[in-house]
């Protein structure tokens, strides 16, 4: 009878040799609907075919980028290139968080490539990062949105495994952030480095002002809505009991000259700061395109 091979332990599998995965990813509005008609994918991103799942905006393509490996270990380098065309619509996320593992020796790097098109629509909405005790992880996101495209964007990084006790015990995670017209006329940017063991002014600021905060990010970039606007309606979108249940801070502004809108949010609690991202996400997107964001059921 043959013996089951024992699971790997955490040590092992950080042992293991690094992974460059990669994902390409073009859509294309064909025949009344948007398609994907093009879906390179290397390991461990896994990529099925596109659903349909608004029954508001029937001709919008949703896609689950999978990674069914237990998250992103030391060494491991990911690329995320998705572009939109014209008149084409597009939702994108993950299944489930990305786990960033412990890398005592390295580290782990994402590069982010969006392009959105005349006429195109893309929202960009992964699940939550959740950087384990010992990661250290850079990403790097490069937007380009036409002047005539639209953009929802979304990012949630969480303090860590809570359960475990975790709470900020990551080395550091490093974030750059870009939004460009093609003509590379910058609309947004953002760079920064947390270190939660630092004495940094950067991380004391980002880090020490909830305990066990979670970080969350929404850009909504479109020449659909006036973005002053759109600033007063995401206002009246927040709840008083989102500060008084779980300290919960959130600021709107308007991005430059005009082209859209940033929120941030910083909470004691993963979930709360994610649904509260959504349902002003939702908002913005019924602003842009008449409809509010469907329920989308992961499995």
């Amino acid at each position: 009878m043959a013996l089951l091979k024992a699971r790997p332990t955490l040590g092992e599998a950080a042992k293991r040799p690094p992974v460059t995965g990669s994902a390409d990813l073009h859509f294309a509005a064909r025949d009344g609907r948007t398609r994907l008609v093009k879906s390179l994918a290397r390991p461990p991103f896994v990529v099925q075919r596109a659903l349909y799942l608004d029954s508001c905006l029937d001709d919008m393509a949703f896609l689950f980028l999978a990674n069914p490996t237990a998250g992103i270990f030391q060494g491991d380098h990911q690329r995320i290139s998705v572009s939109i065309g014209p008149d084409a619509r597009a939702h994108i996320t993950t299944q489930s968080a990305t786990k960033i593992h412990a890398m005592p020796d390295s580290l782990a790097t994402q590069e982010t490539c969006l392009t959105v098109a005349d006429g195109a629509y893309l929202e960009y909405l992964p699940e939550p990062l959740i950087p384990f005790q010992g990661a250290r992880f850079r990403q790097e996101s490069q937007i380009t949105v036409a002047p005539g495209g639209s953009l929802l964007y979304g990012e949630v990084i969480a303090p860590g495994r809570l359960a475990r006790g975790e709470s900020l015990a990551y080395d550091w995670l490093e974030s750059r952030l870009t939004v460009c017209r093609p003509s590379d006329v910058p609309v947004y940017h953002e760079s920064y480095r947390l270190e939660p063991q630092s004495k940094s002014a950067q991380s004391r600021v980002a880090l020490g002002l909830v305990d066990t905060p979670t970080l969350g990010t929404l850009l909504v970039v479109s020449g659909k809505v006036d973005a002053n606007v759109l600033v007063e309606r995401l206002r009246e979108t927040i709840r008083p009991e989102w500060e008084r249940e779980y300290s919960m801070m959130v600021g709107v502004t308007t991005l430059t000259w005009n082209t859209g809108v940033a929120v941030k949010v910083m909470g004691t609690e993963t979930q709360p700061v994610k649904t509260a991202l959504t349902e002003l996400a939702s908002v913005a997107r019924e602003s842009i395109t008449g409809a509010p964001l469907p329920f989308v059921r992961r499995y």
